[in-house]
């Protein structure tokens, strides 16, 4: 790799930091690369602070665009079969009243 390459990939990584940031679907991956056991992610994923994707308002109103989150990791993961349904249900379980609060948000 070249020192320009590297260079620009430094950049990008001081321009947003967040790119560092583990996030749950890494978490997932690892498991299914066999980097870690099925214990080690529920572990991490289980005891995660999640935030929950919303529809964007501009001047009060509903927009048609949605910011995801790290909760969409899991939704996702869950709805492609890289989770189990108890492992999906454990999640929600452990972390309903977040769910709840960001459902009536």
């Amino acid at each position: 790799m070249s020192t320009t390459t590297i260079q620009r990939i430094l950049s990008r990584f001081a321009a947003d930091p967040t790119l560092l940031e583990v996030t749950p679907a890494e978490v997932i991956d690892k498991r299914a690369a066999g980097l870690i056991d099925d214990a080690a992610m529920m572990d991490t994923l289980l005891a995660w602070n999640y935030e929950f994707g919303a529809v964007e308002y501009v001047d009060g109103v509903a927009t048609d665009a949605y910011t995801s989150r790290d909760w969409d990791d899991i939704e996702q993961a869950y709805y492609c079969d890289r989770l189990s349904d108890d492992e999906f249900a454990r999640l929600v379980e452990r972390h309903r009243s977040d769910l709840e609060k960001a459902a009536g948000a």
